[in-house]
């Protein structure tokens, strides 16, 4: 064997037994859903909706019969294909959804039920256009992925907020069609609501465009998904960035960044990434090209994963807690019980943590946050039981009314979430 050849035994032998060390699993989930998620969105009752644009023709998904759609615009066109779906988490299963309007680029929520609705239009403006009413706005950072960490204290003080802002493109890179050009590693920290505000420059593993940020239950941040050369936009970016990291933004500076395991699906333009309950994240979408393209170097993505981050591993079970009791309903500032259970005795505070469920698209996650409840020292209840007083959020502007998946974790462990609806 000639010297180069065992040097490149060796540097192969070396990544494959790196990357099998790494922390994180994933998992297919679906082989074809018959459509490229655009944007993704969890709801309540264990379903996730998938939706893309409905402009480009036909997808891999049928309708059901006499279901075809027609273009007002050309009437003698019609679709019979769907262009969003539901999955069932339970099941994995996947059926077709209509969808009356073109979805592209759209933004969404979750919105309480209203007994009266005065309609307004809000026109949010695009690169070239403006926005009406007006918005007035100031950028810091240009060509960046931002992404704000909510006020996430225990203490029940949510009176700081931390902005941290990584990656992005090289300045220009979308006008000169930059698709090789290297995406930055830098991310910038600051605590927006200090007198004196400063940031707190620091380095990612890996340079990356396109990354989705999903908030984890135990605070902190799975960055995922995304490019690390171009550009967003159709067919701008290069070297799909495979591996996760975690962002712990308790740590001392330096010390924040953990590498995860790589996945093996580029992830580049139109995908998404979303918290589930059960604490794993469903990775969706993947498409840089106009069209659904099969045969390109990174094709129209219709595969549905799960990445499951190192807490959910087999070596934790006897310290992940489980939430066996919890109310349905609480209000601002209620003091309520919840009920967990834990193998092992429980060391210290259990946390109980509310997550939005965000409607996740072009990396961004409208509505995102995680809040940690002011909660006491658990009481023994026998039998591996628990009780922990905790006090739901103060107002609106900390968590806005609706629904939230609650979850208990046990050092850094969290517990499969019940979703608990947070009323004004």
């Amino acid at each position: 064997m000639s010297t180069t050849s065992k040097l490149l035994f060796l540097f192969f032998f070396f990544n494959a037994a790196t990357s099998a060390d790494l922390p994180g699993v994933w998992e297919l989930l679906v082989p074809d859903a018959g459509i490229a998620s655009m944007h993704t969105a969890v709801t309540r009752f264990n379903t996730v909706v998938l939706l893309d644009r409905t402009h480009i023709g036909p997808s891999r998904k049928l309708l059901p019969k006499d279901r075809c759609l027609v273009n007002p615009a050309n009437p003698h066109r019609k679709d019979c294909t769907a262009h969003s779906v539901l999955l069932d988490l339970q099941t994995n299963n996947i059926r077709p959804l209509t969808i009356l309007t073109d979805t592209w680029c759209s933004s969404g929520q979750f919105l309480p039920m209203v007994a009266s609705f005065k309609p307004a239009a809000i026109w949010m403006g695009s690169r070239n256009s403006g926005s009406s009413p007006p918005v007035n706005r100031a950028h810091s950072v240009i060509g960046k992925n931002c992404r704000i960490l909510s006020c996430t204290r225990e203490d029940g003080d949510y009176s700081s907020a931390t902005v941290v802002v990584c990656g992005g493109a090289e300045y220009g890179a979308y006008l000169q069609r930059m698709t090789d050009s290297p995406a930055h590693g830098s991310c910038g920290r600051i605590e927006a609501t200090r007198p004196d505000p400063g940031w707190e420059m620091e380095d990612m593993p890996f340079g990356r465009i396109m990354g989705d940020m999903v908030m984890l239950p135990t605070g902190d941040v799975l960055i995922i998904n995304g490019a690390q050369a171009g550009t967003q936009g159709f067919e701008l970016a290069s070297e799909p960035c495979l591996y996760p990291v975690l962002y712990r933004p308790d740590q001392p500076l330096g010390l924040r960044f953990m590498t995860l395991n790589p996945g093996t699906v580029p992830r580049m333009y139109h995908s998404t990434a979303n918290l589930l309950p059960d604490g794993r994240i469903l990775i969706a979408g993947s498409n840089p090209h106009y069209f659904y393209k099969f045969n390109a170097e990174f094709p129209t993505e219709l595969r549905i994963e799960a990445f499951s981050p190192e807490y959910l591993s087999a070596d934790k079970a006897n310290i992940r807690p489980s939430l066996v009791e919890l109310p349905e309903r609480v209000g601002y500032g209620e003091v309520f019980e919840a009920g967990v259970t834990v193998e092992l005795p429980v060391v210290g505070i259990v946390e109980v943590n509310f997550a939005s469920a965000p409607f996740a698209t072009h990396s961004f996650s409208q509505g995102q946050r995680l809040v940690k409840l002011l909660v006491e020292t658990p009481t023994v209840d026998g039998g591996g039981r628990y009780r922990i007083k905790c006090t739901a959020p103060p107002n609106g502007k900390v968590a806005p009314p609706g629904y939230y998946m609650a979850f208990a974790v046990n050092q850094g462990v969290p517990s499969v979430a019940k979703w608990v609806q947070l009323l004004a």
